[in-house]
């Protein structure tokens, strides 16, 4: 298909290997097999690996550039969150959350709990009618949807 001739939800997508400076060639969605794009009002990066290459996004130079994004995130509580098909991760600086599925009905939720060792990330997933998901919209993004863009 000629690039012009693209559905217009294709040409209204910019991935973020061409609108980031700080992601070079090697982000390139044919060469890495992942393609990244901000989401939640760039509060959110989504991260979409190719499900025939699931392990892409734990290869470097990608593995190191998502947990510094993560880094950057953390303090206005961002989130960096990896698709795998319908497989959901999420990217913390000091490690990786399995999700699982989240399904089309299920938000996916990040906080922060008091451990023994200090302040520790945490994520999970709630259904979409749960009483917390509205008071968490509304604290977090001013009402604005929490789903993840593999369950739209």
């Amino acid at each position: 298909m000629i690039h012009s001739e693209r559905p217009q939800e294709c040409s209204d997508f910019f991935c973020g290997y061409l609108t980031s400076p700080d992601l070079g060639e090697e982000w390139k969605p044919s060469h890495s097999k992942i393609v990244i794009a901000p989401e939640l009002n760039a509060n959110r990066i989504a991260v979409h690996v190719d499900p025939q290459r699931p392990d892409a996004w734990k290869q470097e130079p990608y593995y190191s550039t998502l947990k510094q994004l993560a880094g950057k995130a953390a303090p206005d509580r961002g989130q960096v969150v990896v698709f795998v098909g319908s497989r959901v991760y999420m990217v913390f600086p000091d490690r990786d959350v399995d999700l699982g599925v989240v399904g089309k009905d299920e938000l996916i939720v990040t906080g922060e709990r008091m451990t023994p060792l200090g302040i520790q990330s945490e994520a999970f997933k709630i259904h979409k009618d749960d009483p917390r998901a509205r008071s968490l919209a509304v604290q977090r993004w001013g009402m604005q949807t929490l789903r993840s863009k593999s369950t739209e």
